[in-house]
Protein backbone atom coordinates (compact mmCIF):
# COMPACT_ATOMS: atom_id res chain seq x y z
CA UNK A 1 0.00 0.00 0.00
CA UNK A 2 1.82 3.44 -0.89
CA UNK A 3 2.52 5.44 1.96
CA UNK A 4 2.82 9.05 -0.82
CA UNK A 5 1.80 9.35 -4.32
CA UNK A 6 3.76 11.06 -6.96
CA UNK A 7 4.73 15.00 -6.77
CA UNK A 8 2.12 15.18 -9.09
CA UNK A 9 -0.54 13.55 -7.43
CA UNK A 10 0.44 15.39 -4.51
CA UNK A 11 0.32 18.99 -5.77
CA UNK A 12 -3.51 17.77 -7.56
CA UNK A 13 -4.87 16.50 -4.35
CA UNK A 14 -3.94 20.14 -2.48
CA UNK A 15 -5.47 21.85 -5.31
CA UNK A 16 -8.38 19.95 -4.83
CA UNK A 17 -8.41 20.38 -1.05
CA UNK A 18 -7.56 24.11 -1.60
CA UNK A 19 -10.66 24.60 -3.39
CA UNK A 20 -12.54 22.95 -1.03
CA UNK A 21 -11.36 25.26 1.82
CA UNK A 22 -11.69 28.64 -0.08
CA UNK A 23 -15.45 27.48 -0.49
CA UNK A 24 -15.64 26.73 3.64
CA UNK A 25 -13.86 29.65 4.18
CA UNK A 26 -16.31 31.47 2.01
CA UNK A 27 -19.37 30.14 3.50
CA UNK A 28 -17.80 30.82 6.96
CA UNK A 29 -17.26 34.66 6.30
CA UNK A 30 -20.23 34.93 5.03
CA UNK A 31 -22.23 33.58 7.91
CA UNK A 32 -20.17 35.79 10.50
CA UNK A 33 -20.29 39.13 8.66
CA UNK A 34 -24.11 38.83 8.69
CA UNK A 35 -24.31 37.84 12.12
CA UNK A 36 -21.77 40.86 12.99
CA UNK A 37 -23.51 43.57 10.94
CA UNK A 38 -26.84 42.11 13.21
CA UNK A 39 -25.11 42.73 16.81
CA UNK A 40 -23.57 46.12 15.19
CA UNK A 41 -27.08 47.39 14.27
CA UNK A 42 -28.41 46.39 17.82
CA UNK A 43 -25.37 47.92 19.89
CA UNK A 44 -26.10 51.10 17.39
CA UNK A 45 -29.70 51.14 19.07
CA UNK A 46 -28.70 50.40 22.04
CA UNK A 47 -27.91 52.28 25.33
CA UNK A 48 -24.77 55.12 24.14
CA UNK A 49 -23.28 54.88 27.51
CA UNK A 50 -22.47 51.08 27.20
CA UNK A 51 -18.86 49.92 27.20
CA UNK A 52 -17.60 49.66 23.62
CA UNK A 53 -16.14 46.00 23.00
CA UNK A 54 -13.17 45.62 20.49
CA UNK A 55 -14.44 42.81 18.08
CA UNK A 56 -11.39 40.50 17.20
CA UNK A 57 -9.79 40.96 13.58
CA UNK A 58 -11.70 38.51 11.01
CA UNK A 59 -9.58 35.98 9.22
CA UNK A 60 -9.90 36.25 5.35
CA UNK A 61 -9.55 33.90 3.04
CA UNK A 62 -6.03 34.63 1.94
CA UNK A 63 -4.57 34.34 5.33
CA UNK A 64 -6.31 30.76 5.60
CA UNK A 65 -5.01 29.81 2.55
CA UNK A 66 -1.60 30.82 3.64
CA UNK A 67 1.13 27.51 2.68
CA UNK A 68 3.10 28.74 6.07
CA UNK A 69 0.29 29.06 8.33
CA UNK A 70 1.57 26.09 11.19
CA UNK A 71 -0.33 23.27 12.08
CA UNK A 72 -2.59 23.13 14.79
CA UNK A 73 -0.80 22.71 17.90
CA UNK A 74 -3.26 18.95 18.30
CA UNK A 75 -2.35 18.28 14.45
CA UNK A 76 -0.38 15.15 13.44
CA UNK A 77 1.87 14.94 10.58
CA UNK A 78 0.42 12.21 8.16
CA UNK A 79 1.11 11.28 4.63
CA UNK A 80 -3.25 11.15 4.49
CA UNK A 81 -5.08 13.09 2.16
CA UNK A 82 -6.35 16.85 4.39
CA UNK A 83 -9.77 15.73 5.36
CA UNK A 84 -12.16 17.85 3.38
CA UNK A 85 -14.78 18.41 6.46
CA UNK A 86 -15.17 21.23 8.20
CA UNK A 87 -12.66 21.27 11.34
CA UNK A 88 -13.78 23.13 14.49
CA UNK A 89 -12.28 26.84 14.90
CA UNK A 90 -8.38 26.54 15.66
CA UNK A 91 -6.50 29.36 17.18
CA UNK A 92 -5.16 31.64 14.22
CA UNK A 93 -1.46 31.21 13.63
CA UNK A 94 0.66 34.51 11.92
CA UNK A 95 1.38 33.82 8.38
CA UNK A 96 5.35 34.53 9.43
CA UNK A 97 5.18 31.61 12.04
CA UNK A 98 7.73 29.05 11.75
CA UNK A 99 7.28 25.79 10.51
CA UNK A 100 8.12 22.89 13.65
CA UNK A 101 11.64 21.13 12.90
CA UNK A 102 12.34 18.55 10.56
CA UNK A 103 14.14 15.58 12.41
CA UNK A 104 15.93 13.93 10.39
CA UNK A 105 18.75 10.88 11.13
CA UNK A 106 22.15 12.35 9.92
CA UNK A 107 24.17 10.32 7.63
CA UNK A 108 25.89 6.70 8.79
CA UNK A 109 30.09 6.37 9.08
CA UNK A 110 30.34 3.49 7.26
CA UNK A 111 34.36 2.27 7.47
CA UNK A 112 36.14 -1.00 7.48
CA UNK A 113 38.44 -3.09 5.09
CA UNK A 114 37.71 -5.12 2.29
CA UNK A 115 39.52 -7.95 0.27
CA UNK A 116 39.48 -6.98 -3.25
CA UNK A 117 40.56 -9.63 -6.32
CA UNK A 118 40.14 -9.71 -10.31
CA UNK A 119 39.13 -12.31 -12.84
CA UNK A 120 38.62 -12.54 -16.34
CA UNK A 121 35.47 -15.00 -17.79
CA UNK A 122 35.29 -14.99 -21.41
CA UNK A 123 31.64 -15.96 -22.62
CA UNK A 124 32.37 -17.78 -26.05
CA UNK A 125 28.73 -18.14 -26.90
CA UNK A 126 28.21 -14.78 -27.61
CA UNK A 127 30.23 -12.14 -30.10
CA UNK A 128 32.04 -8.57 -29.17
CA UNK A 129 30.99 -5.24 -31.87
CA UNK A 130 34.44 -3.29 -33.07
CA UNK A 131 35.47 -1.13 -30.48
CA UNK A 132 38.15 1.20 -31.28
CA UNK A 133 41.37 -0.45 -33.23
CA UNK A 134 39.60 -4.20 -32.69
CA UNK A 135 37.54 -5.64 -34.66
CA UNK A 136 34.66 -8.39 -34.29
CA UNK A 137 35.85 -10.50 -31.46
CA UNK A 138 33.63 -14.02 -31.65
CA UNK A 139 33.70 -13.46 -27.92
CA UNK A 140 33.01 -11.27 -25.00
CA UNK A 141 35.68 -11.13 -22.67
CA UNK A 142 34.84 -9.59 -19.12
CA UNK A 143 37.13 -8.42 -16.25
CA UNK A 144 35.35 -8.65 -12.83
CA UNK A 145 36.20 -6.85 -9.75
CA UNK A 146 35.05 -8.49 -6.93
CA UNK A 147 34.89 -7.34 -3.04
CA UNK A 148 34.58 -9.24 -0.04
CA UNK A 149 34.21 -9.02 3.55
CA UNK A 150 37.45 -9.72 5.39
CA UNK A 151 39.06 -10.75 9.12
CA UNK A 152 40.07 -8.05 10.74
CA UNK A 153 38.40 -5.54 8.86
CA UNK A 154 39.82 -2.40 10.59
CA UNK A 155 41.08 0.58 9.23
CA UNK A 156 39.08 1.80 5.55
CA UNK A 157 40.55 -0.01 2.48
CA UNK A 158 41.01 -2.63 0.54
CA UNK A 159 43.45 -5.91 0.53
CA UNK A 160 44.24 -7.83 -2.33
CA UNK A 161 43.27 -11.17 -2.32
CA UNK A 162 42.73 -11.30 1.41
CA UNK A 163 40.95 -14.08 3.14
CA UNK A 164 37.63 -14.31 3.15
CA UNK A 165 35.77 -13.68 6.37
CA UNK A 166 35.01 -17.54 7.51
CA UNK A 167 31.08 -18.09 6.36
CA UNK A 168 28.65 -17.62 3.33
CA UNK A 169 28.01 -14.65 1.89
CA UNK A 170 25.22 -13.44 -0.76
CA UNK A 171 26.51 -12.71 -4.40
CA UNK A 172 25.29 -8.88 -5.57
CA UNK A 173 26.70 -8.35 -9.07
CA UNK A 174 27.11 -4.66 -9.87
CA UNK A 175 26.43 -2.93 -13.42
CA UNK A 176 28.36 0.49 -14.35
CA UNK A 177 26.83 3.40 -16.04
CA UNK A 178 27.71 3.90 -19.66
CA UNK A 179 31.45 5.72 -20.39
CA UNK A 180 32.41 5.32 -16.60
CA UNK A 181 33.94 1.67 -15.10
CA UNK A 182 33.34 -0.62 -12.50
CA UNK A 183 36.18 0.86 -10.40
CA UNK A 184 34.21 4.44 -10.48
CA UNK A 185 31.90 2.88 -8.02
CA UNK A 186 34.42 1.60 -5.65
CA UNK A 187 33.57 3.16 -2.54
CA UNK A 188 30.01 1.98 -2.94
CA UNK A 189 31.05 -1.42 -3.76
CA UNK A 190 33.35 -1.61 -0.31
CA UNK A 191 30.77 -0.24 1.48
CA UNK A 192 28.13 -3.01 0.70
CA UNK A 193 30.80 -5.37 0.83
CA UNK A 194 31.24 -4.52 4.37
CA UNK A 195 27.46 -5.69 5.19
CA UNK A 196 28.34 -9.15 4.69
CA UNK A 197 28.59 -9.67 0.73
CA UNK A 198 30.79 -10.55 -2.10
CA UNK A 199 29.92 -7.70 -5.10
CA UNK A 200 30.81 -8.82 -8.21
CA UNK A 201 31.62 -5.92 -10.42
CA UNK A 202 32.08 -6.20 -14.31
CA UNK A 203 33.60 -4.26 -17.23
CA UNK A 204 31.36 -4.38 -19.73
CA UNK A 205 33.18 -4.57 -22.94
CA UNK A 206 31.33 -1.79 -25.35
CA UNK A 207 30.60 0.77 -22.52
CA UNK A 208 33.43 0.83 -19.86
CA UNK A 209 36.08 3.86 -19.77
CA UNK A 210 38.64 1.04 -18.51
CA UNK A 211 38.68 -0.35 -22.10
CA UNK A 212 40.43 1.08 -25.03
CA UNK A 213 38.76 2.45 -27.33
CA UNK A 214 35.60 4.69 -27.58
CA UNK A 215 32.82 3.76 -25.79
CA UNK A 216 29.67 2.52 -27.43
CA UNK A 217 26.19 2.63 -25.33
CA UNK A 218 24.59 0.23 -28.55
CA UNK A 219 25.70 -2.39 -26.51
CA UNK A 220 23.28 -1.97 -24.04
CA UNK A 221 20.80 -4.55 -24.99
CA UNK A 222 23.82 -7.15 -24.35
CA UNK A 223 24.60 -6.47 -21.05
CA UNK A 224 22.05 -7.96 -18.83
CA UNK A 225 23.53 -11.39 -20.60
CA UNK A 226 27.25 -10.57 -19.12
CA UNK A 227 25.24 -10.16 -16.30
CA UNK A 228 23.99 -13.70 -16.29
CA UNK A 229 26.90 -14.75 -16.98
CA UNK A 230 28.96 -13.37 -14.67
CA UNK A 231 26.38 -15.04 -12.50
CA UNK A 232 26.59 -18.56 -13.65
CA UNK A 233 30.72 -18.40 -13.72
CA UNK A 234 30.96 -17.10 -9.58
CA UNK A 235 28.45 -19.81 -8.60
CA UNK A 236 30.32 -22.92 -10.71
CA UNK A 237 32.61 -24.42 -8.64
CA UNK A 238 35.28 -25.11 -11.65
CA UNK A 239 35.15 -21.30 -12.20
CA UNK A 240 35.05 -19.10 -9.16
CA UNK A 241 38.52 -17.70 -8.37
CA UNK A 242 39.66 -20.07 -5.57
CA UNK A 243 39.82 -17.72 -2.43
CA UNK A 244 36.33 -17.62 -2.84
CA UNK A 245 35.27 -21.16 -3.26
CA UNK A 246 33.13 -22.48 -0.47
CA UNK A 247 32.09 -18.68 0.83
CA UNK A 248 29.67 -17.96 -1.97
CA UNK A 249 25.83 -18.56 -0.75
CA UNK A 250 23.96 -21.04 -2.26
CA UNK A 251 20.42 -19.14 -2.38
CA UNK A 252 19.20 -16.63 -4.74
CA UNK A 253 21.36 -13.65 -5.55
CA UNK A 254 20.89 -10.03 -6.11
CA UNK A 255 21.58 -7.26 -8.76
CA UNK A 256 22.13 -3.29 -8.58
CA UNK A 257 23.66 -0.86 -10.77
CA UNK A 258 23.27 2.70 -11.79
CA UNK A 259 22.20 4.73 -15.20
CA UNK A 260 23.01 2.52 -17.89
CA UNK A 261 23.56 -0.30 -15.20
CA UNK A 262 20.54 0.36 -13.81
CA UNK A 263 18.75 -0.54 -16.93
CA UNK A 264 20.91 -3.63 -17.24
CA UNK A 265 20.17 -5.09 -13.91
CA UNK A 266 16.56 -4.28 -14.20
CA UNK A 267 16.20 -6.24 -17.70
CA UNK A 268 18.10 -9.08 -15.62
CA UNK A 269 15.48 -8.46 -12.99
CA UNK A 270 12.18 -8.01 -14.98
CA UNK A 271 12.39 -7.99 -18.97
CA UNK A 272 11.36 -11.38 -19.99
CA UNK A 273 13.79 -10.90 -22.81
CA UNK A 274 17.11 -10.83 -20.45
CA UNK A 275 15.03 -12.77 -17.26
CA UNK A 276 17.39 -14.57 -14.68
CA UNK A 277 15.53 -16.74 -12.36
CA UNK A 278 18.48 -16.65 -10.23
CA UNK A 279 17.93 -13.25 -9.04
CA UNK A 280 16.00 -12.39 -5.44
CA UNK A 281 16.20 -8.94 -5.27
CA UNK A 282 17.20 -5.66 -7.16
CA UNK A 283 18.40 -2.13 -6.48
CA UNK A 284 17.97 0.48 -9.60
CA UNK A 285 19.64 3.41 -9.19
CA UNK A 286 19.18 6.09 -11.49
CA UNK A 287 17.84 3.58 -14.52
CA UNK A 288 15.00 2.73 -16.99
CA UNK A 289 12.73 0.67 -18.83
CA UNK A 290 14.53 0.50 -22.44
CA UNK A 291 16.77 -1.25 -24.79
CA UNK A 292 15.51 -4.57 -24.37
CA UNK A 293 12.54 -6.16 -26.44
CA UNK A 294 10.75 -8.48 -23.97
CA UNK A 295 7.72 -7.38 -21.47
CA UNK A 296 8.43 -5.83 -18.60
CA UNK A 297 7.76 -7.13 -15.27
CA UNK A 298 5.52 -10.21 -17.26
CA UNK A 299 8.48 -12.71 -16.05
CA UNK A 300 9.71 -12.47 -12.34
CA UNK A 301 8.67 -9.71 -10.00
CA UNK A 302 11.32 -10.11 -7.19
CA UNK A 303 11.42 -7.85 -4.66
CA UNK A 304 12.12 -3.61 -5.69
CA UNK A 305 14.18 -0.67 -4.27
CA UNK A 306 14.48 2.36 -6.79
CA UNK A 307 16.63 5.20 -6.00
CA UNK A 308 16.70 8.14 -8.08
CA UNK A 309 17.73 11.80 -7.92
CA UNK A 310 15.16 14.31 -8.21
CA UNK A 311 17.03 16.73 -10.17
CA UNK A 312 19.30 14.01 -12.64
CA UNK A 313 19.51 15.42 -15.72
CA UNK A 314 20.28 12.17 -17.84
CA UNK A 315 17.70 10.18 -16.44
CA UNK A 316 15.07 12.11 -15.17
CA UNK A 317 13.09 11.50 -12.32
CA UNK A 318 9.90 10.19 -13.60
CA UNK A 319 12.28 6.92 -15.13
CA UNK A 320 12.69 5.56 -11.41
CA UNK A 321 8.97 6.34 -10.71
CA UNK A 322 8.02 4.55 -13.77
CA UNK A 323 9.57 1.38 -12.47
CA UNK A 324 8.14 1.48 -9.14
CA UNK A 325 4.81 1.88 -10.68
CA UNK A 326 4.75 -0.69 -13.91
CA UNK A 327 5.95 -3.32 -10.84
CA UNK A 328 3.24 -5.28 -10.04
CA UNK A 329 4.43 -7.09 -7.33
CA UNK A 330 5.24 -6.56 -3.38
CA UNK A 331 7.72 -5.68 -1.84
CA UNK A 332 8.87 -2.46 -3.63
CA UNK A 333 10.70 1.01 -2.46
CA UNK A 334 10.73 3.74 -4.23
CA UNK A 335 13.49 6.39 -2.61
CA UNK A 336 14.13 9.91 -3.56
CA UNK A 337 17.52 11.38 -3.55
CA UNK A 338 15.72 15.06 -2.78
CA UNK A 339 18.13 17.92 -5.36
CA UNK A 340 20.48 14.62 -6.17
CA UNK A 341 21.94 14.32 -9.73
CA UNK A 342 23.13 11.60 -11.54
CA UNK A 343 26.09 10.05 -11.03
CA UNK A 344 27.76 11.96 -7.55
CA UNK A 345 24.95 10.91 -5.08
CA UNK A 346 26.30 7.24 -5.78
CA UNK A 347 30.28 7.84 -5.99
CA UNK A 348 31.70 11.14 -4.46
CA UNK A 349 28.34 12.86 -2.69
CA UNK A 350 27.99 12.71 1.50
CA UNK A 351 24.97 10.99 1.17
CA UNK A 352 26.68 8.07 -0.75
CA UNK A 353 27.00 6.03 2.84
CA UNK A 354 23.69 6.44 3.31
CA UNK A 355 22.59 5.14 0.44
CA UNK A 356 24.99 2.08 0.95
CA UNK A 357 23.90 1.71 4.00
CA UNK A 358 19.87 1.33 2.29
CA UNK A 359 21.18 -0.81 -0.34
CA UNK A 360 22.71 -3.48 2.46
CA UNK A 361 20.20 -3.70 4.57
CA UNK A 362 17.82 -4.43 1.19
CA UNK A 363 19.56 -6.90 0.13
CA UNK A 364 20.13 -8.22 3.59
CA UNK A 365 16.42 -7.98 4.18
CA UNK A 366 15.25 -10.45 1.24
CA UNK A 367 18.65 -12.84 0.28
CA UNK A 368 19.38 -13.08 4.06
CA UNK A 369 15.65 -13.12 5.56
CA UNK A 370 17.09 -10.32 7.84
CA UNK A 371 14.06 -9.41 10.02
CA UNK A 372 16.06 -6.25 11.50
CA UNK A 373 17.54 -5.05 7.84
CA UNK A 374 13.85 -5.27 6.95
CA UNK A 375 12.40 -3.00 9.59
CA UNK A 376 15.83 -0.20 8.91
CA UNK A 377 14.21 0.07 5.41
CA UNK A 378 12.18 3.00 6.63
CA UNK A 379 14.65 4.46 8.61
CA UNK A 380 17.63 4.33 5.73
CA UNK A 381 15.67 5.61 3.41
CA UNK A 382 14.62 9.02 5.72
CA UNK A 383 18.33 9.60 5.72
CA UNK A 384 19.46 13.38 5.08
CA UNK A 385 18.24 14.19 1.36
CA UNK A 386 17.11 11.01 1.39
CA UNK A 387 12.89 10.30 1.17
CA UNK A 388 10.76 7.57 1.13
CA UNK A 389 8.41 8.04 -1.34
CA UNK A 390 6.79 4.93 -1.95
CA UNK A 391 6.47 1.84 -0.56
CA UNK A 392 4.02 -1.47 -0.60
CA UNK A 393 4.33 -4.41 0.93
CA UNK A 394 3.05 -7.97 0.57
Amino acid sequence: MPVSRTPGARRLAGRSSLRSRRRIVIAIGAVVLLAVATVGGFVLAGDSSSPKVASAPLTTAAAAESPTDSPTPSATPTSAEPSVSVPPPAPSHSVDSEPPPVVTRTIPAVSGTVGVTTVTYIDTTRTTPPRGDSDEQPSRTLNVTIRYPVANAGGDGEIDNAPVRPGNYPLLVFAHGFNVSADTYAALEREVALAGFIVAAPDFPMSSSALPGEADESDLGNQAGDVSFVISSLLDPAAVPQLLAGHISGGQVGVFGHSDGGVTAAAAAYNSSAYDSRIGAAAILSGGEEAYPGGWFTAGIPPLLTVQGTDDGINPYSDGVEIYYDDPGTPKYLVDVNGGGHLPPFTTDDIRPAISVLISDFFAAYLKHDAAALARIPGDASVDILSLAGIELP
